[in-house]
């Protein structure tokens, strides 16, 4: 009966070592069939694969490219795989909604051309002494990852001010009292 323990002991051992290992398992960002796009507010867009920055505001429209290096996309590429964002899959939000001006960045996430989670983030939202739902603390350091990258890239940062500036133009031209 002794004998017959230490094999059963010995599958138990090996389910659960496979069971670990299974958890454990390293999550990165696949090119061959992965994209991530980053939108800013509802205008500005950031598609990492073409590295194409695009606002749609109104009628007016803005293309750019932006000059991510190697080390930037690896500083996202790792914080991608390091937080697991592939394991999300539909919709998440951290923070108070804003209407205007939109206050968010918003992570997509594309396996083979399809949308498979949108994850949006106010940019207020600090996250302090929060319940946060699902890989809350990983989306916000992936957040956190991703807008050290961005900040640095003048491209973007001229195009952030751009799209203030329209909404400015666009707030101040609405106040103005209609002739008759």
């Amino acid at each position: 009966m002794v004998k017959i323990a230490k094999p059963v002991g010995l599958y138990i051992f090996l389910y659960v070592f496979v069971f670990f290992q299974s958890c454990s398992r390293e999550h990165p960002f696949d090119k061959s069939h992965q994209d991530l796009v980053f939108k800013f507010n509802s205008w500005l867009s950031v598609n990492i694969e073409t590295k194409i920055l695009e606002i749609k505001y109104g009628n007016r429209r803005y293309r750019d490219t932006v000059n991510l290096s190697d080390e930037d996309l690896q500083i996202i590429f790792d914080s991608f795989e390091k937080n697991r964002i592939t394991d999300l899959s539909g919709e998440f939000f951290y923070g108070d909604y804003v209407i205007l001006p939109p206050s968010d960045l918003e992570i997509q996430v594309y396996e083979n051309s399809k949308l498979k989670s949108s994850v949006i983030v106010a940019y207020d939202f600090m996250n302090k002494n929060a319940e946060l739902p699902l890989n809350g603390q990983e989306v916000m350091n992936f957040k956190n990852d991703v807008m050290s990258v961005f900040r640095r890239q003048p491209e973007i940062v001229k195009a952030r001010e751009l799209c203030r500036t329209w909404h400015d133009e666009d707030m101040t031209n609405s106040r103005r009292p209609i002739k008759r």
